[in-house]
């Protein structure tokens, strides 16, 4: 990509700038392909790959995107996993024994109370994002890096 504008640094002066779109674009590359798998008995077949390969700077460089929220994920695998849990273990923990079944329901309860709550938590955390990420593409777009300085700065 060739980049025709550029911005004088204003921490040194020098114009050997780069947009962060210009250093991810020249820092990653992604190539695709087929191979095959043969493990003996168990596995084999055709498998497709694709391999993405990006450098520190372009790393550093990225466009902002949407975050994986694992409060969220956790929060909805406790709520649902979590039940059969507490009733296997209290289960397998009271077999022979009487009045156990006041305990399993304060468990299973609680996990699925706890899980929700990660949920709820999770997901008022991803609405927010999802609300910022346009402006943070916005200061993305207009963020440039010194080549000589090592700095970034926004431009108008």
């Amino acid at each position: 990509m060739t980049q025709t504008k550029r911005y004088a640094c204003p921490y040194c002066g020098s114009e050997d700038t780069r947009s962060y779109r210009a250093i991810y674009e020249a820092g990653s590359a992604s190539s695709t392909g087929r191979g095959s798998v043969d493990t003996g008995k168990l596995l084999s077949g055709g498998v497709d790959i694709q391999l993405t390969t990006v450098t520190e700077e372009a790393r550093l460089a990225a466009k902002p995107r949407k975050t994986v929220n694992f409060r969220m994920d956790a929060g909805l695998f406790l709520a649902i996993a979590g039940p059969p849990i507490a009733f296997i273990t209290f289960f397998i923990a009271a077999v022979g024994r009487d009045g156990y079944q006041q305990p399993l329901f304060t468990a299973i309860g609680f996990v699925i109370v706890v899980g929700a709550a990660l949920f709820i938590w999770g997901r008022s955390d991803a609405k927010k994002e999802d609300r910022d990420l346009p402006e943070r593409v916005e200061a993305w777009e207009k963020t440039w890096r010194c080549r000589r300085c090592a700095r970034s700065f926004l431009t108008k």
